[in-house]
């Protein structure tokens, strides 16, 4: 798992806020206002994302009389804690690069990062060779260019669905390639299912793979969050949701856009954003199954 203790500070002023738009009166869900970010160019950037509204704080239990039961002692629990602080921040990480060219503070931000110098999976490694190999060279024109890749990565030039890797679960999952497909419906249910909205000003499906992405970071801080309060129950809950939704959802389709951004990404830094999603999934979907498996068989 990528030791990514926090995300990057442009993605820090996006954590659960109080302060609640009105509800949307046609779904009445609530919407997170979220701040404008300044960056380098002295432009707003403002990241349409999740986020959480505080009524659905409270959680449903799991059916039964059976507990999920409490690891030993109080040092496993800071420790899983820990985990989730990090699987947490790379979520968050890899939710903004795929939902937005980068700013220049993002840059500068990756640039100071320290990075594994090795992994034992061979795509945590070699995405972790491509991005420090890409940060450490930056120069005059690198935010330019990478600005270009995105758009060649993501958008595209074409008509058809092959002209790019287009960031939508129903682009690789529907027959003629085609975004707002049944894909779209079923993670939107999911969404709202656990409380949450998408913001009015992100006009895009909500099955891109930011915000699916997104999704499994607010699951992480919830679980997290329940760790702290005590509540084990509600944590197992949330595995069981992130286990559900990583193995549905993202795996089920990630793998293919992974491999479409490897033929169109030109720069190390979306060749690198590639492998580094494809292991750290990887890495997190077997993160989970360990996690589970120990519990039933505690």
């Amino acid at each position: 798992m990528p030791n990514l203790d926090e995300a990057p500070k442009e993605l820090e002023v996006l954590e659960e806020l109080d302060r609640l738009e009105a509800p949307a009166e046609s779904e009445g869900q609530d919407e997170l206002e979220v701040p404008d970010v300044l960056d380098g160019d002295n432009e707003h950037e403002e990241l349409d994302r999740l986020d959480v509204g505080a009524e659905h704080e409270e959680l449903d239990r799991p059916d039964g009389d059976d507990e999920y039961e409490e690891p030993n002692g109080d040092s496993e629990l800071l420790e899983l804690e820990n985990i989730l602080v990090q699987r947490s921040a790379t979520y968050a990480l890899l939710s903004r690069l795929y939902q937005k060219e980068v700013s220049r503070d993002l840059l500068n931000e990756l640039h100071g990062k320290l990075y594994p110098a090795e992994s034992t999976d061979k795509d945590l490694h070699t995405g972790y060779l491509y991005l420090a190999t890409y940060l450490s060279n930056l120069w005059s024109g690198s935010l330019s260019e990478s600005k270009v890749d995105y758009a060649r990565c993501f958008l595209g030039h074409g008509v058809d669905g092959f002209s790019a890797a287009y960031p939508f679960e129903s682009v690789y999952t529907s027959e003629k390639r085609l975004t707002m497909q049944g894909a779209r419906d079923e993670v939107l249910a999911i969404y709202r299912a656990n409380g949450i909205e998408k913001l009015a000003k992100w006009k895009d499906g909500e099955d891109h793979i930011s915000l699916e992405l997104e999704f499994m970071r607010i699951l992480c801080d919830r679980a997290k969050d329940a760790l702290s309060c005590g509540d084990i129950n509600a944590a197992h809950e949330l595995h069981l949701r992130q286990h559900d939704f990583l193995n549905n959802h993202l795996i089920a389709w990630v793998p293919m856009l992974l491999a479409d951004m490897k033929k169109f990404a030109q720069t190390k830094l979306y060749l690198g954003l590639a492998y580094l999603t494809e292991g750290f999934l990887r890495t997190d979907a077997e993160f989970l199954n360990d996690l589970l498996f120990a519990v039933n068989e505690s």
